[in-house]
């Protein structure tokens, strides 16, 4: 799997960093707001270009609610 999008994520910083911390081989990316809503994207890093300085970018069009994202694939 490559890219997985998840919605109502809810997840704070620290458990962001917590996961990818205990999952090294991926990368979570997220849009969340004061509210509590957000959407998210995990990536799976095995699928990624090395070397690449700007591996993907992440474009939050309304904050907590939606985003896009482009990634440089191998």
């Amino acid at each position: 799997m490559f890219l997985t999008a998840i919605q109502e994520t809810k997840l704070k910083e620290k458990e962001e960093e917590s996961i990818m911390k205990e999952n090294p081989r991926i990368t979570m990316i997220s849009n969340n707001d004061d509210s509590k809503a957000g959407v998210a994207f995990v990536i799976n890093n095995d699928n990624i270009k090395e070397g690449t300085e700007n591996k993907w970018n992440h474009t939050i069009i309304i904050k907590g609610r939606v985003s896009t994202i482009e990634i440089k694939k191998k």
